[in-house]
């Protein structure tokens, strides 16, 4: 509930709202002073507000009674259902007649709109509508969460409008514009989960900075013209090739996860390898990768240090089997190659499989395994370790190699023997240290 706060006193009386919760009435000629900010600046603080809520501003005052029917975010998600669901004078309506009635009393025009059908029954008929008639009314954010349905074909008027749209999420949907090439002329950001692409599309994005794939299908179907995506995310999604790469030779942060299941997708080799990622992407201050995407990326003979020109790279965290001599050497090589990283982060994977670690061993003990030192590291984090040899290597290794070092994380598994753990930790507070400052911590 939004409180105003008054300039002069005037009368209130308490009421009970219609979920059994005390609001304020004021009286009508009260000055309060939201009320008195532009139209605006009040959007813009009321801009988050769950709409229910946002609705409930009504009783406040008559100044307030259609506040709500001019603001232009209309956010359907699935608080916004849930409440309904639990409110006995709503929950005898259709969804689809709440909402209807919704976006027929709202005037002006609608910047955001959120919708979450996820958890109910919708025809598409409905959604269409809904969806031409907030596009006619210049809607600029749109997110459709259409996640636990049959997919969800989108209508034309999404590619009627793209040019209008700064801010895009949808899931679970059929991509099929009417034409091969679309121009979104303002998009800013773009996330698209659980999505199927039938054919290839060339998408303009002359403005975009953030673009993510969730469990999307074919995404090598796409063709982006988005110099200015500094932001890429690829989580889960099917047939990612070299080529896709070409299309953001700006982006600065980048995160991959690629899960066991589809590790065998790329078995003819079709994935990137570090060299050619790190010289389409000279840009890159920051990845975030798992573990059989490293694995992937590191299908190339592993040289001492990857590029000619060092890398960018300032943040790195990985998903790492630390026990396999690929996977290791491919991650070290990208350590070397980066004179700027200073976090590094590491997901240690369990040996499930008992394979044999004394490859590991001798590249790890060999002091030309790191032949410098890694000047700017200065944050070293290990999660979910085990206690292994290997492990307690690679982190003497960071000690001894980084004079910068501030902090070092040890995060155990939950597996690990309460003793083994602290007979680990106290073996490597004995270790050397380049770093006169560095503190090594144990945390949960």
């Amino acid at each position: 509930m939004v409180l105003l706060h008054t300039n002069r006193k005037k009368k209130r009386r308490k009421s009970v709202d219609d979920r059994g919760k005390e609001v304020i009435l004021i009286d009508d000629d009260e000055i309060d002073r939201i009320s008195d900010l532009p139209a605006n600046v009040v959007d813009i603080i009321l801009k988050d507000v769950p709409f229910n809520e946002l609705a409930r501003t009504s009783v406040l005052s008559k100044k307030w009674r259609f506040f709500w029917t001019t603001h232009p975010t209309i956010k359907l998600d699935g608080n916004f259902f849930e409440d309904i669901n639990n409110n006995a004078g709503l929950a005898e309506y259709e969804f689809n007649n709440i909402i209807d009635k919704i976006l027929l009393q709202h005037v002006g025009t609608i910047d955001k709109f959120v919708l979450d059908v996820s958890t109910i029954d919708i025809d598409e008929w409905d959604l269409d509508h809904w969806l031409l008639y907030v596009t006619k009314k210049g809607v600029k954010e749109l997110t459709l969460d259409n996640s636990n349905q049959d997919p969800y074909t989108l209508p034309l008027c999404i590619f009627d409008c793209s040019s209008t749209f700064t801010f895009l999420s949808i899931s679970n949907c059929m991509f099929k514009p009417p034409n091969p090439n679309k121009v979104f002329s303002n998009l800013l950001e773009l996330h698209l989960k659980f999505i199927n692409f039938l054919a290839t599309h060339d998408i303009d994005a002359p403005l975009l900075k953030t673009l993510t794939f969730t469990s999307c299908n074919r995404i090598h179907f796409l063709l982006f013209f988005a110099p200015k995506v500094e932001n890429l995310t690829i989580n889960d999604s099917h047939e990612l090739q070299v080529s896709f790469f070409e299309n953001f030779p700006n982006v600065k942060v980048l995160h991959i996860f690629i899960p066991y299941n589809l590790e065998e997708d790329y078995a003819d080799g079709r994935f990137i390898t570090w060299s050619k990622l790190l010289a389409l992407c000279p840009n890159l201050t920051g990845i975030c990768f798992s573990n059989c995407c490293v694995r992937l990326l590191g299908l190339e003979i592993i040289p001492k240090m990857f590029n000619p020109e060092p890398s960018q790279l300032e943040h790195v965290r990985l998903g790492l089997q630390l026990f396999d001599i690929d996977l290791v050497s491919g991650a070290l090589s990208l350590i070397r190659s980066s004179p700027k990283l200073r976090v590094l982060q590491i997901q240690a994977l369990p040996n499930r499989n008992g394979q044999d670690i004394e490859d590991v061993l001798m590249y790890l003990n060999d002091p030309s395994c790191v032949n410098q030192p890694l000047e700017m590291l200065q944050y070293v984090e290990l999660k979910d370790f085990e206690g292994t040899q290997s492990e307690f290597i690679f982190l003497n290794l960071m000690l001894w190699k980084c004079p910068s070092l501030s902090q070092m994380i040890i995060r155990p598994s939950n597996g690990i023997d309460e003793a083994d753990k602290w007979r680990f930790f106290a073996l490597l507070l004995q270790s050397y240290r380049a770093s006169s400052t560095v503190q090594i911590l144990l945390l949960p």
